[in-house]
């Protein structure tokens, strides 16, 4: 993709419907190195970080969104030239996925509910409201809800990810009276 593209559905995409952001983090292919690129960058007073070759914890989830991305482009089309119509369908299956430890998907952190894909078990449960205000209270307190339980979750699911590295590396912590006492126990 030429950076010329990449600017394009940044734009289209991202600032479009989101907003300018104040940074971005990217690999270091040549669409987000371009002069053209970086350019459009600097004139939009958005920092573009480029992400360390190799290191999992800056490339592991792009990497991974990369690899579903793939996985439902066989699922949705039989060849190259049907991809491009098959994209929409494929952000959408995405945007509904729930996160497997967050157990929310992006679409219900941005709106407040879960996605309508249809099916015959699908029964969304909104209440009945009267006027405009009543439904911008609503998804108010309705994305709080979500938020403070998306950055429960993330904090639970850090401490779950070092409980389980210091585990696997055999790390042992001191207990903490210890460090309070102005020692540690070897």
């Amino acid at each position: 993709m030429s950076a010329e593209t990449t600017a394009k559905v940044f734009f289209k995409e991202v600032i479009l419907t989101h907003g300018v952001p104040s940074s971005i983090l990217s690999d270091s292919g040549s669409a987000f190195s371009a002069r053209f690129f970086t350019n459009l960058m600097r004139l939009m007073n958005i920092k573009h970080r480029i992400s360390a070759v190799g290191v999992a914890r800056i490339n592991g989830l792009a990497e991974n969104l990369v690899k579903k991305f793939s996985q439902l482009a066989k699922i949705y089309s039989d060849n190259d030239t049907e991809i491009e119509q098959a994209i929409p369908l494929m952000v959408m299956s995405l945007r509904a996925t729930a996160h497997t430890k967050m157990q929310l998907s992006s679409f219900e952190v941005v709106f407040g509910r879960k996605m309508n894909v249809g099916g015959p078990n699908f029964k969304e449960n909104l209440p009945n409201f009267n006027e405009g205000s009543d439904y911008f209270n609503w998804l108010t307190h309705r994305l709080a809800e979500i938020h403070r339980a998306a950055r429960e979750n993330k904090i639970g699911g850090k401490e779950e990810d070092k409980r389980g590295y210091d585990k696997h590396n055999k790390l042992n912590h001191p207990p903490m009276d210890c460090w309070n006492k102005g020692f540690a126990v070897r």
